[in-house]
């Protein structure tokens, strides 16, 4: 597992615009058969490698919605807790983000790169989330960098990933808070350092 300080540079806009492209391809031709929340909290421990341990579904998820956090991870109590109303695409990589917090990655960027290999070796709907997420982060890279080629990009999604992506909330553009956060924990990190992670690793 590869620390925060192993991460490549911040890709360039043609790397953005390869990366986005890749896992447009890729969503395009899944599925995208989202399980209920519930069944993705239930499944997850399992994928991150912790059968014996639990994801809670907020109680009050209105709280987390109202700053932009779709998970948490309590240290006192070594609770992994998810908004299980959020849309259904982005539900199974949150909980598994939540759930490499309890494995000692504290690093919000390094938790997603942990995240994003268990639910890559997982497969299925996990994987299809986790490849959600990372496109949402390279998209608003891209975005920023290049507006043009996203667009290029964003015409070639299907009509069911189309709609998914739009329900996901699209394009996390940097520096935009809340909203770029699949979870909360005492030591933040970049989250979008999942794309250049997976730039430097050319999927």
């Amino acid at each position: 597992m590869l620390a925060p300080t192993d991460l490549p540079p911040e890709p360039d806009a043609g790397q953005l615009a390869w990366l986005c492209e890749a896992l447009v391809d890729r969503l395009n031709a899944a599925p995208l058969d989202f399980p209920a929340s519930a069944d993705a909290l239930r499944l997850a421990p399992g994928v991150a490698g912790l059968p014996n341990c639990a994801v809670k579904a907020a109680r009050y998820p209105e709280w987390m919605r109202a700053g932009g956090v779709s998970g948490l991870f309590a240290p006192p109590t070594g609770e992994a807790v998810v908004d299980a109303t959020a849309p259904a695409a982005l539900v199974p990589f949150t909980a598994v983000h939540e759930l490499m917090h309890l494995t000692g990655v504290a690093d919000e960027g390094a938790a997603n790169i942990a995240a994003w290999q268990r639910c890559a070796d997982a497969g299925g709907v996990f994987a299809d989330s986790a490849r959600l997420w990372a496109l949402r982060y390279a998209a608003g890279l891209l975005a920023r960098d290049d507006p043009g080629a996203w667009a290029r990009v964003r015409g070639n999604m299907k009509d069911p990933l189309s709609r998914v992506f739009g329900q996901s909330g699209g394009e996390i553009v940097p520096g935009s808070g809340g909203s770029a956060l699949p979870g909360l924990s005492p030591v933040r990190g970049d989250y979008a350092v999942l794309a250049y992670w997976l730039a430097g690793m050319k999927i």
